[in-house]
């Protein structure tokens, strides 16, 4: 489909969603399969169209550019390793936010969200990680997924303790009663409650090398479950511990 219309450039633009849907489908599949090569072509068509939509064609469309553009890119900084180099365009991303903010699907502008957290939060970049958070935690529960909204909270614990190890005994305060609340559906999330238990119990005298090895193992175990990947799809949290308890050597 994209090749056909990438030859009959007057067929885009008669449908120019079906266009960007088609590449954004591409992009799906090429960086499943880590085609990296293939996803940075199909990024330079996208970012073309983005680039030259403006008062062409619909809101609309405009929109779906700018989303499918954005997370794909995100998303493939993300992959590569490579975080530092998407935060240039934060400043874009917010702007977007903006002017597309009464026609964005709130999950949408959540994952948008939530995929400049990370980008923003792997770039050492914690402060900004946590404002990136706030609109998330903000939104009504209705409004988007549950477990969107549970991982925001934790992981602004998580940013907030990289920024202020201090602030954080603080937030997992005001957070006690929004996990607690929730009845754990997995052993993740009866981990997360049992950890949060014992920070908010010990008044900040945990030793951290042995929280964080004791956590370590913890996550090992769950880690081997394949029924509770999807906790490590949103953040690597093997990997913020094993940089924990790195920075202790």
């Amino acid at each position: 489909m994209v090749e056909i219309m990438e030859s009959y450039p007057e067929l885009a633009n008669s449908r120019p969603l079906t266009y960007v849907n088609a590449i954004n489908n591409l992009l799906n599949m090429t960086q499943v399969l880590k085609r990296k090569e293939e996803t940075k072509t199909y990024l330079t068509l996208l970012e073309k169209r983005l680039k030259n939509n403006k008062n062409h064609f619909s809101d609309r469309y405009q929109l779906r550019s700018f989303v499918a553009y954005y997370h794909h890119l995100l998303s493939f900084s993300l992959e590569n390793g490579e975080p530092q180099k998407a935060l240039p365009l934060l400043p874009k991303i917010k702007s977007g936010l903006q002017q597309f903010s009464r026609l964005l699907n709130p999950m949408d502008e959540a994952m948008m969200c939530y995929n400049v957290f990370l980008i923003s939060f792997w770039s050492k970049e914690y402060a900004t990680a946590r404002r990136w958070l706030k609109p998330i935690i903000e939104k009504k529960s209705e409004e988007i997924r549950p477990d969107i909204k549970y991982f925001a909270n934790l992981l602004d614990i998580i940013a907030c303790y990289e920024y202020n190890p201090k602030d954080a005994l603080t937030l997992v305060e005001e957070k006690y009663l929004f996990f607690n609340l929730k009845e754990p559906q997995n052993q993740f999330e009866k981990l997360v409650n049992k950890n949060l238990s014992s920070i908010s119990a010990s008044n900040g005298t945990l030793e951290k090398q042995a929280f964080f090895q004791k956590l370590k193992e913890d996550l090992i175990k769950i880690t081997l479950d394949p029924f509770e990947k999807k906790a490590f799809a949103y953040f690597d949290f093997n990997r913020w511990v094993n940089e924990q308890l790195t920075s202790e050597i």
